[in-house]
């Protein structure tokens, strides 16, 4: 992560700028994703349409992406675990 980006974070949490969002949607995380990132990435934000990797690391496959967040807009919320497994998910599948 870059350096802006995590000057961005850290002002995210302690302005309370996070609490502007709606956690657990994937709306909610293509905007946190656009507000650390948008310096960052042109990208930042939006669904890409391509297949991406990070060193020997590889995100899901562009294809699948709508069938993936579709399966992660309807998992469980009730409890703190559900929805931290469903903000990993949409990190690591997705963006």
């Amino acid at each position: 992560m870059s350096t802006l980006s995590l000057e961005k974070a850290r002002t995210f949490f302690d302005a309370d700028i996070a609490k502007q969002f709606e956690f657990g949607s994937f709306q909610s995380l293509k905007e946190i994703h656009e507000y650390l990132f948008r310096e960052v990435y042109v990208h930042a934000g939006k669904v890409r349409g391509e297949n991406v990797s990070i060193g020997n690391f590889r995100f899901l496959s562009a294809i699948y992406l709508s069938e993936a967040i579709n399966k992660i807009e309807e998992m469980p919320e009730r409890t703190f675990e559900e929805i931290i497994s469903k903000e990993a998910l949409h990190k690591r599948w997705v963006m």
